[in-house]
């Protein structure tokens, strides 16, 4: 807080500067102010004006607000004129008479509530009746490398969209790509198709990664998005917005919670971190993260199938409600032509959906990677030349070809030669790597 007592009140100069800034119209650097109020007038200039008396607000008080609101930006400068500005020197005193007219409760007034008032208060919600994630609150998905967990943030991403769409909404969620958009195109191209969807404007895509431990970054970012009003943002991934930042530190890991926050507070909306397991296979990095989150998912994957968990014992998190039962779930291959242009990709369906598909083949990371080498190779491979190339156990290599075999999606024309067929290219084709 920039004032907290009478001691540190705002003088009526530093009331007068909150008011041009927040009008949009520029101040002079020899403006008395003490240091706290030259930063935070420094990041009001760069916030969209809608936030900025929430941010004043946010940082001095409610009751700061209500009089700023009374003054007119077109009077002048309280006083007898400049001043050299000490904001250089923090502790340095403050050149204009302190204010007595604002009141301890009138500042507080957002901060104190009676015991016997919390029955009152709205308790956490979910945002989506599928997933264990929060409205207004810090959750977190977390899960190996190349698990999926990027169709997770697309299929929640995308039903939280459409949901607001159908209620007229005009929130939007706000999906922070920050390894890049590649690959996105197909996914939700896809997910729409499968959902029947023909566009969907609640949905915003961000393609920088933002370094959540610089605040002057956090607030560009909340500028920028502030005009599609978030009700959710997508943070993907927690390392590529720690640039510079130590994972194990728990300095850097909490000032990373802490621009969490400044989203969820300033901006009104929930936040899902997507985080990565680390070579234990727990979440990766200082526990600051996962102690200040109201859920975490946590996902497992197994050839096809994915898991989401809630549950403490497997990583998982639930700090309002009883831990979620646990999520089955299975990407379904699928290809969609939008504007003459060929989409594949797929969307996460619950496994019985995939069952009663009679023109689907379920295939194993095994017997994909197989298909994936024959295909490069359509004159066909020894079976020596596959088993090096896709390094498959013993154990499992001739398990993986005699079923690839029954399913005449490869055929041996000879007794060490195996070749693709052109139903086993499709297949390959449709059950894509993720």
């Amino acid at each position: 807080m920039v004032a907290t007592s009478a001691q540190s009140q705002l003088t009526h100069v530093e009331l007068w500067a909150l008011a041009q800034v927040v009008a949009g119209k520029p101040i002079s650097p020899d403006v008395p102010v003490s240091g706290p109020v030259w930063h935070l007038l420094n990041d009001l200039s760069i916030i969209s004006p809608e936030w900025r008396l929430m941010t004043v607000a946010n940082k001095v008080g409610q009751g700061y607000v209500d009089q700023i609101k009374l003054i007119n930006p077109a009077d002048p400068m309280p006083g007898a004129g400049p001043k050299k500005n000490p904001f250089n020197s923090p502790d340095a005193p403050i050149y204009a008479p302190p204010l007595e007219v604002v009141k301890p409760d009138q500042q507080q007034k957002n901060h104190l509530i009676l015991a016997d008032d919390l029955k009152n208060l709205p308790p956490p919600k979910y945002a989506l009746d599928k997933y264990p994630v929060y409205a207004s609150s810090l959750n977190a998905l977390v899960g190996p490398s190349g698990g999926g967990k990027s169709f997770v943030c697309i299929d929640i991403a995308g039903l939280m969209a459409s949901q607001m769409m159908a209620e007229g909404s005009q929130q939007a969620i706000i999906y922070l790509a920050a390894e890049g958009l590649f690959g996105y195109a197909s996914r939700w191209e896809v997910w729409k198709a499968h959902y029947g969807l023909k566009d969907c404007p609640n949905l915003v895509f961000y393609d920088q990664p933002v370094n959540f431990l610089d605040p002057s970054g956090v607030t560009g970012f909340m500028t920028t998005i502030a005009q599609h009003r978030p009700y959710m943002v997508m943070i993907d991934t927690v390392a590529r917005c720690m640039v510079g930042g130590d994972e194990n530190s728990t300095r850097d890991m909490g000032l990373f919670v802490s621009s969490c926050d400044r989203l969820k507070n300033e901006m009104g909306c929930g936040v899902i971190a997507v985080h990565h397991t680390g070579k234990d296979g727990k979440m990766r990095g200082s526990s600051a993260l996962f102690g200040a989150c109201d859920s975490v998912i946590f996902l497992n994957r197994v050839e096809g199938r994915i898991t989401l968990f809630n549950s403490l014992d497997h990583g998982g998190k639930n700090k309002y409600s009883a831990e979620a039962a646990a999520i089955d779930l299975q990407l379904l291959p699928r290809k969609v032509e939008v504007g003459g242009k060929e989409y594949s990709s797929a969307v996460l369906v619950k496994p019985s959906q995939i069952v009663d598909k009679p023109d689907y083949i379920q295939l194993t990371d095994n017997e994909r990677l197989v298909l994936e080498v024959l295909e490069a190779h359509e004159a066909g491979l020894k079976a020596s030349q596959i088993k090096e190339m896709t390094d498959i156990p013993e154990g499992s290599f001739w398990r993986v070809l005699r079923r690839l075999s029954s399913k005449k999606l490869v055929i041996q024309p000879d007794e060490s030669f195996y070749k693709i067929t052109p139903e086993g290219i499709d297949i390959s084709r449709r059950n894509l790597e993720f």
